[in-house]
Order: structure tokens, then C-alpha cells, then sequence
């Protein structure tokens, strides 16, 4: 998962120190823009006002182009993938491309533009993701059609508790705290400022779940020194985690499923725990000391010919963390599937607003 940072658009809390540029070896210096990967845009449709973009250095400046030479986001993302926001809503045929600046150097645009797609007759129904607990602030919401608004409500309220821009078919929607026994619904709708083009979808009501009486606390996954990304196992959808190194608070958000990545600090050599919150706090995890070994990555075979990308599992990536499988292209990484255990949950952790 990636800690809602409230959720996929981070919004870095003060315990998160800037890093405005990516961390590179000395050994293997970039010499060119040739040599970072061109980043991707997934596929939205029209009026979209965020795109999901991957494939870059985390920490790398990421731009978004439309027709090349009209720039209409920018970010500069903890993570090698994000949403990034833009300035004006999307048309029906426009090409989009992203590039990513590092340490003085930008890529060349996205080979393969992504062409802005009309909507379906009929869009999706979504599906708001289960369970859901009181105190959460996240509703995870599936099937939805990526370039729609999506807005989360209580039964009976008439203002949204939550709403966000879908930039893929899952999309983690930051909202208030969510209130034992009460149901909420979630609604996607395609230009919802242009009329005679508006069109929605609503999801069947849900029941939130009670806090549980004792919240269990999360697992740590070993991370190595110097990573500024961990991995946490067994987490409540919706809780704020904290992850600590020394008594003090490195990191954190609100998680969007049971296991997700969670930004920090650089790791040092002394033990991580962390907890989670609903309506009551979990004890600390068990501590974990970071690891000053890394394991072999694995190229994942057939390698297609003419392929721009190669699949990577088993990486721990210093002054990044770690993702079971990643796709490569220069320097530059792609998350191809988010973090999943057997129930399918997963992602990045929202840094809350």
C-alpha cells in the first residue's frame, strides 16, 4: 500500500524531510538525459484532471505535456509513481507525455504517448473495497473509469465526506472519519462541469465496520539502511501508521489496504517499529533492525524483443524501500501491481492533508 498521503497525491507531513532531487550513486553518475527513463501516463479519459504517472527516479521532477510542448503538471514525488495534478481538464484525443528531471538532467518525452479516450456509453459501477472501519479515513473504491471525479458520501449527508480524481481503476479516496454502523456510497462522474457531456455511476451502500477493541499492530518488513521507504504487513484499511526508529517518528500516513509502502526519513542502523490508529491505537510492532545487505534482484523471463521494459522482482532499493516486482527502463522504475496480499490490498500509503 502507499500510506494515504491523503492517499495517491502526497501531501508530505512536517516528519517528512524534502528531497527535492533523487540520491545516485557515485559509481554510476548520470552523464545525460538520454539516460533517465521517459516516464508513463496511464490512460484516462476526457476531462480528466489528474494523470497516473511511472516509470521515473523517486524524488525526480516529473512534467506532463500536452502536444509536446504545453506543460500542464508538475510534481515532485516521494515515490517512483504518482498522480499529479493538472491545470486544465483533458480532451478527447489530446496526446500526453511526461519527462523526468534529475540532478540537472531530463529525460527525453514518453515514446508512447497516452491518447485521451471518450467514456463509455455507460460507465463503470463502483465498487466501494471492503472492510471499511469506524475512525478510518480512507474508502478504497474499484472499477471505476480513470479520468472521472469521485466522491464518497454518508447515507443521509448531503456534502461529500471525500472526493478525489480517478487516475486508475482503483482509487483510494481520503475522507473524514468514518462512523461505526453508518453506510456510505461512492459516485463517479465523467465532466462534471460540461453538461451535455456529465455522466455518473454510484456504488451499492456499504455498512462501516467497528473499530476492532484491539487494534493488532502492523508487521515491518526489513528495510535496508538508507531506505526512505518501508513496507508494512497487517494493516486496517483507513488507520493513520506511524513508523518509528529511536522514539522518534519517521513516517507514515493512512493506510489504503493490508499492506502498503509507507514514506520515512532515511532509515539508520537501530531497530523500525510502527503502529496504526482507528479508534484506539496498536502497541508498537515487533522492532526490526534495517539490513546492510541487499538481495539479488530477478529478471523476470521470456524478455520480449523490441520490448521497452524489463520486469524486476526482489528489490531493495537503498533511499527507496522495497516492491516485489518493478519494471525497468533506464533509470527509472515502474510499480506494476500494487503491494497485494490473498484479499488484494494494497498500494501506497496516503500522507493525510
Amino acid at each position: 500500500m502507499k500510506l494515504a498521503a491523503t492517499l495517491v497525491s502526497i501531501f508530505a507531513p512536517v516528519f517528512l524531510m524534502a528531497q527535492s532531487q533523487p540520491k545516485i550513486n557515485d559509481k554510476f553518475p548520470i552523464q545525460s538525459g538520454n539516460e533517465l527513463s521517459p516516464p508513463l501516463v496511464s490512460p484516462v479519459g476526457g476531462c480528466a484532471k489528474a494523470v497516473h504517472v511511472s516509470g521515473y527516479l523517486p524524488h525526480a521532477i516529473v512534467k506532463v505535456f500536452a502536444h509536446v510542448t504545453e506543460q500542464i503538471g508538475i510534481a515532485n514525488p516521494h515515490d517512483a509513481e504518482t498522480d499529479v495534478p493538472l491545470t486544465r481538464a483533458l480532451n478527447v484525443g489530446e496526446k500526453i507525455t511526461a519527462t523526468q528531471e534529475a540532478l540537472g538532467k531530463t529525460s527525453a518525452q514518453s515514446p508512447d504517448p497516452m491518447v485521451v479516450s471518450a467514456y463509455p456509453p455507460t460507465l463503470n459501477k463502483p465498487v466501494v473495497v471492503m472492510p471499511i472501519y469506524a475512525c478510518g479515513q480512507i474508502v478504497p473504491v474499484d472499477h471505476l473509469n480513470p479520468g472521472t471525479h469521485v466522491t464518497v458520501f454518508q447515507v443521509g449527508v448531503a456534502a461529500p465526506i471525500g472526493e478525489g480524481d480517478a487516475t486508475q481503476a482503483w482509487q483510494p479516496i481520503f475522507t473524514s472519519a468514518l462512523v461505526d454502523g453508518k453506510q456510505v456510497f461512492a459516485k463517479q462522474t465523467a465532466c462534471p462541469d460540461i453538461p451535455a457531456k456529465k455522466m455518473e455511476a454510484q456504488s451499492d451502500n456499504v455498512t462501516v465496520l467497528p473499530s476492532p477493541p484491539t487494534v493488532p499492530p502492523p508487521t515491518v518488513e526489513k528495510p535496508p539502511v538508507g531506505a526512505d521507504t518501508v513496507v508494512l504487513d497487517g494493516l486496517l484499511t483507513g488507520s493513520f501508521v506511524q513508523v518509528s526508529e529511536n522514539g522518534g517518528v519517521i513516517g507514515g500516513g493512512f493506510s489504503t489496504g493490508s499492506r502498503n509502502t509507507a514514506p520515512v526519513t532515511p532509515v539508520k542502523t537501530t531497530p523500525v517499529t510502527a503502529t496504526q490508529k482507528l479508534c484506539t491505537s496498536s502497541l508498537p510492532s515487533t522492532p526490526v533492525t534495517p539490513s546492510t545487505t541487499l538481495d539479488p534482484p530477478i529478471i523476470l523471463t521470456p524478455v520480449c524483443e523490441n520490448t521497452h521494459y524489463v520486469t524486476i522482482r526482489d528489490i531493495s532499493w537503498l533511499h527507496r524501500g522495497s516492491v516485489p516486482e518493478r519494471r525497468h527502463r533506464g533509470n527509472g522504475w515502474r510499480v506494476t501491481r500494487r503491494l497485494e496480499d490473498g484479499s488484494g490490498g494494497g498500494g501506497r500509503m496516503v500522507v493525510g492533508r
